[in-house]
């Protein structure tokens, strides 16, 4: 495998790490367990909020769970899971998860103008996503 390859796959899996270990760090502020207390509490309300809710719950939890794999993967160098990392890119867009995880600081720090400015930073993660890993892996 080439060192472009190597560090391509190797930079998106830390990005993958980064998001894990911020979405934890912020689940034991919150006093939580992560990803354990959230599942408990999204099962405890969907009821309560009808399919629309369940099928947007499982969008979710189906991304949760394949950032895990797939930061795994990455940092694996692993190439035979192309599709996984093609797969998370309209699930990252919908549910706000910049493939570029360090995006997800601009939003608290600007306001509603930082909002503008992260959702054009997560559009332009996805892209440069798509652009490194078809230039450097396909």
């Amino acid at each position: 495998m080439n060192r472009s390859r190597n560090t391509t796959l190797f930079v998106w899996g830390v990005f993958d790490l980064l998001y894990i270990a911020w979405y934890s760090i912020e689940s034991f502020v919150r006093g939580n367990i992560p990803y354990v207390t959230d599942i408990s509490s999204t099962w405890r309300l969907l009821p309560d909020h009808g399919v629309a809710a369940y099928i947007f719950a499982c969008g979710q939890w189906l991304l949760q769970i394949s950032l895990i794999v797939s930061a795994v993967l990455l940092l694996k160098r692993s190439t035979r899971f192309m599709w996984l990392y093609y797969f998370q890119i309209p699930l990252r867009l919908v549910y706000y998860i910049p493939s570029i995880s360090i995006v997800l600081i601009f939003i608290g720090f600007f306001g509603l103008f930082g909002i503008f400015v992260s959702l054009i930073l997560l559009t332009v993660s996805e892209i440069v996503k798509i652009y490194t890993l078809r230039k450097f892996v396909s």
